[in-house]
């Protein structure tokens, strides 16, 4: 009976409208449940220490269970992607760009006669819409160059070109109003130091066709101060092509993945390549020829005067254009006219430099572009693969770092994704062999847009504990596996595959054995009621058959391969999936850092101590056996010597004593120092969950040190071929004080 009533609630627990509700609440839950656990194991005031922290500061986590350590400074490292998502493009189909109208295309030439040649074929190969050219040379010092143009107009005769030569050289201004007498339509200014891309002009246009109140429009580039592309700089001057890329490398990805509709308002346009409305150079004038005569400065101007009328100026974010940069003048005569042209546009628009230094300091666009760089790197990378991942620390992250540092150091790219319990929201960090990157991501829909950006071919489900929706993430990631044709390689660093309470400790402190569902399904049924594992922090999911379909629907048909790091936790994933035996293998963790401890071994002393002091390497919690030291503190207080114990990580649910002392957190090559210092005789590990690996046991092993484990999981499978160590049958207390005593008397 109890049963049918269970498989009903189920049932109405599965409805879609009762999951969105649960999702609603869930954040309240779990800062209601990480204060309540703090409580149970550290006290009130130390809980309300934790949650002002954690509030007021950003600082911490709500309980000392969830050991992520994250501050402000942290996230202000990051890049928040909201941003970014209403410019991107997730579909791969055309934006079908097209633009009917002729354009005049107006080219100010004054030497550079190396720049010539890539300029103008860049032009011819990649512009697809009527144009004309008006190319205007002012009188260059360079013989070639005349030369030069009057045989590209011989050779070009599809173009139709009006070919300007000055008799003299009147300067950059003046030159490029004469050439603006014998325009006729809109019309682009480029400089002879840019070369652009395929379907360039389209792009550049649209934002005129789109909106009658845009005079201008200016595309990324690599060297043109808020235009510049990747990184924006208050300093103007050459910024070269990502390392390993070309032109067209980048403007492909940036095509590719930014619509064409969400072009962005900007302070001014810059001329290297500056498409203008006619209609309102008509309305306004064009450059002032008398003010900035030999250049710089004069876009700025017309620009502001252009605002003044009502009109607006955008950055094109899906063009690139290649800017070589400083074709015109000789460095020394360029500052001096920056610096005599600045003052005029100061006088004349006072609040114009404050504008440019707020855009500077908004930076908008930073997220979309960084976005847009990291999609460049991992596409020039070997191989770019994912990896999911909790942020908590501990051997799964070691783990991950591991792999991650292999894959970069092997020419690929890897993504992390992690989903932040303290802030709910996604940490996505990209890495690569050139940049890192870290993101934030608010949502799970928008995760999964992003997530669609990149191209893997592999999947490494590392750890899935704390995802907000688990159940929508293993779709995601099948959804990923299914797109991309990746392998995806599941990773047992515990048992949150099987159960919700990932650890299998159940209402009585001990492992559960994995009942067998559904008919031993009211075991499961109190175990998640009563149990004093932290699981329901990480998740509210109760209903354990349907927990168990998703997964092994996952593991049997999403997962090509699971991978185990021990017997013990294979034998217990056969348990509940006894079908992914062929697919399931063994793979003991890498321990090289390890060989380093032998140089520092154990030594035992020959002199008999009055006191023992006994070492436990890593965090503890309830899991890790805290209610266990706390009845070793009672069992110990009466023997012969004087017994106190030595925590080398952070603690949760001690009791507080003077025996006890904390080291805190520790790097791995500074054990065998501290276990020196702290003169340990023994190490236990009271752990009372079955152990997937158990890095510390591997440490313990290796710096020689006596070890007692409880009879479970893979930190008693590696003990039992320890020569110095001692397994107590029964994960009780007694039971393992009862070992340590036999290390003990061998050492007197």
């Amino acid at each position: 009976m109890l049963t049918f009533l269970y498989r009903i609630f189920l049932t109405i627990d599965g409805l879609v409208i009762v999951r969105r509700i649960k999702r609603r609440f869930s954040k309240v839950q779990y800062l209601l449940h990480s204060f309540f656990l703090s409580i149970r194991d550290d006290g009130f005031l130390s809980s309300v220490v934790r949650v002002k922290n954690f509030i007021l500061y950003g600082k911490g986590s709500l309980h000392s269970s969830d050991t992520f350590q994250g501050d402000d400074k942290d996230l202000k490292k990051m890049i928040s992607l909201d941003s970014a998502l209403p410019f991107l493009r997730f579909d791969e189909s055309d934006q079908h760009i097209t633009h009917s109208r002729m354009i005049d295309i107006v080219i100010p030439v004054y030497n550079g006669f190396d720049f010539l040649e890539p300029l103008f074929d860049s032009v011819v190969r990649n512009t697809k819409v009527e144009y004309r050219l008006v190319i205007a040379e002012d009188a260059s010092t360079d013989d070639r160059v005349r030369p030069f143009l009057k045989a590209f107009c011989a050779e070009n005769p599809q173009v139709e070109t009006v070919l300007l030569l000055a008799s003299e050289n009147r300067g950059f201004v003046v030159n490029v109003n004469e050439a603006y007498k014998h325009v006729n339509h809109d019309f682009v200014l480029l400089n002879t130091d840019t070369e652009v891309p395929e379907g360039w002009l389209e792009r550049l246009l649209y934002p005129l066709a789109q909106d009658e109140k845009v005079a201008s429009a200016t595309p990324f580039t690599n060297s043109g101060e808020i235009f510049s592309f990747p990184r924006i700089d208050y300093v103007p001057g050459e910024q070269k092509l990502i390392s390993g890329t070309s032109l067209a490398d980048i403007d492909l990805v940036l095509e590719r993945y930014v619509r064409a509709e969400t072009f962005a308002t900007v302070p001014t346009g810059m001329g290297y390549c500056m498409v203008f409305r006619k209609s309102v150079v008509d309305e306004i004038g064009f450059f002032d020829a008398e003010a900035f005569g030999r250049g710089y400065g004069e876009e700025t101007d017309w620009c502001q005067r252009a605002v003044s009328h009502g009109y607006r100026h955008v950055l094109v974010p899906n063009l690139f254009v290649y800017h070589k940069h400083g074709a015109s003048f000789p460095s020394e005569e360029k500052k001096v006219l920056l610096e005599k042209h600045l003052r005029i546009l100061n006088k004349r628009y006072p609040h114009y430099h404050k504008d440019v230094q707020t855009y500077f300091m908004q930076d908008t666009l930073r997220p979309l572009r960084e976005l847009l760089y990291a999609l460049i790197l991992t596409k020039k990378s070997l191989r770019t693969s994912l990896l999911f991942d909790h942020a908590f620390g501990g051997g799964a992250n070691i783990f991950s770092d591991r792999l991650r540092l292999q894959k970069v150091s092997d020419g690929e790219s890897m993504i992390f994704v992690r989903y932040d319990t303290a802030c709910f929201f996604y940490r996505v960090e990209v890495w690569t062999q050139q940049e890192n990157f870290s993101f934030v991501i608010s949502d799970f829909p928008s995760l999964k847009k992003i997530l669609s950006l990149f191209r893997f071919y592999e999947i490494f489900v590392n750890e899935l504990v704390a995802y907000e929706n688990i159940f929508a993430t293993l779709l995601m990631i099948a959804d990923l596996k299914s797109y991309n044709d990746a392998k995806v390689t599941h990773y047992m660093h515990d048992f949150f595959a099987i159960c919700p309470n990932f650890t299998l400790i159940n209402e009585q402190s001990q492992y559960c054995g994995v009942p067998s569902l559904p008919t031993e399904l009211s075991a499961c049924m109190r175990c998640l009621r009563h149990t004093k594992t932290n699981y329901a922090l990480y998740t509210p999911e109760k209903n354990v058959i349907v927990w168990r379909e998703k997964w092994q629907n996952f593991l049997s048909h999403t997962a090509n391969e699971i991978v185990c790091f021990s017997e013990s936790s294979k034998d217990i994933l056969l348990r509940a999936y006894p079908d992914l035996r062929d697919k399931t293998t063994i793979l003991p963790h890498s321990i090289a850092y390890t060989d380093q401890f032998k140089k520092v071994q154990f030594q035992k002393s020959e002199k008999k101590k009055s006191s023992v002091k006994v070492g436990i390497l890593g965090s503890i919690n309830y899991v890790k056996g805290a209610d266990v030291l706390n009845v070793l503190l009672q069992l110990t207080a009466n023997y012969s010597r004087s017994v106190s114990f030595v925590i080398i990580g952070e603690a949760s649910g001690i009791k507080k004593d003077y025996r006890i002392s904390v080291h805190g957190r520790f790097k791995l090559v500074d054990i065998p120092e501290i276990a020196a210092k702290e003169h340990i005789d023994l190490f236990i590990i009271p752990s009372i969950w079955p152990e997937t690996f158990s890095y510390t046991t591997s440490e313990v092993i290796a710096l020689g040190y006596p070890l007692v484990v409880f009879d479970i999981g893979a930190q008693a499978e590696r003990v039992k071929t320890y020569e110095k160590g001692f397994v107590a049958s029964e994960i009780t207390a007694q039971a393992l004080w009862d070992e340590m005593q036999q290390v003990l008397t061998a050492s007197e």
